[in-house]
């Protein structure tokens, strides 16, 4: 199996780079855009740098495909605002703008589209095998159901209408003292929908990283829980 998880263009932000923050400017990149690439983050530039990666994937699962691998993809949620959630969307706006140093307007809105946000065109990807996403409610401080459902089920549209497997993914870091059960209801969501295949990141709930769970033991408990109810429930009788 190969496994491209969150494929996007270069992402300075953990380091506070923001200088290429949304092009390659090459010569082959200025012939495939049909002219210089623009010095704001346009729609243009938007659907150029979404095809890019697209283009780019298509290549590699097609030699997977060769070389007698399946191919699945998970895409990072993307254009928040599109997908009805506009407050998360400014949250991360202003997060990102306040460790930017003063970037430039342009640069800040590449992060925000720094994904493949057209699950349909992702999906398509002839030799892809199996399709999915990673709703992280937790990461992107939204409301858990409805992040989770939105989100999944947009996945699942596109996963059927190619004929993919579908993939859903469970945030198992930086979860919240407290909040921990509500793991148990992104599980269910991604049975409703339909996921033939349902993980969690990362093993542990990350206790040994920076990024550990308030309470990891916990976390790892209920995605153990949940994962072999899912296990029991799908089981032949």
């Amino acid at each position: 199996m190969l496994f491209w998880d969150e494929p996007h263009f270069y992402s300075g932000l953990a380091v506070g780079d923001f200088a290429p923050a949304w092009a390659c400017y090459c010569a082959s990149c200025r012939e495939r855009f049909g002219g210089d690439l623009p010095a704001e983050f346009t729609a243009e530039m938007k659907e150029f740098h979404e095809a890019s990666v697209v283009e780019l994937l298509t290549e590699l699962c097609r030699y997977g495909h060769e070389k007698g691998m399946r191919n699945a993809l998970c895409l990072i949620p993307t254009d928040l605002a599109g997908y009805g959630f506009p407050e998360p969307g400014e949250r991360l706006r202003r997060g990102i703008e306040s460790r930017s140093g003063g970037a430039s307007a342009a640069a800040i809105e590449a992060m925000m589209h720094m994904g493949v946000g057209d699950f349909d065109r992702a999906a398509a990807i002839p030799d892809l095998d199996i399709f999915g996403t990673d709703p992280y409610w937790y990461l992107f401080g939204s409301d858990p159901e409805r992040f989770m459902r939105v989100y999944s089920e947009a996945a699942a549209e596109s996963a059927r209408k190619h004929g993919r497997e579908l993939q859903l993914w469970l945030q198992a870091f930086r979860v919240p003292a407290g909040r921990e059960e509500e793991l148990r209801m992104g599980a269910r969501i991604a049975e409703e929908v339909g996921a033939t295949h349902l993980a969690a990141w990362s093993y542990r709930a990350t206790e040994s990283m920076s990024i550990r769970c308030a309470d990891s033991e916990k976390v790892w408990r209920i995605v153990g829980e949940e994962f072999r109810r899912i296990r029991s429930d799908t089981s032949p009788a």
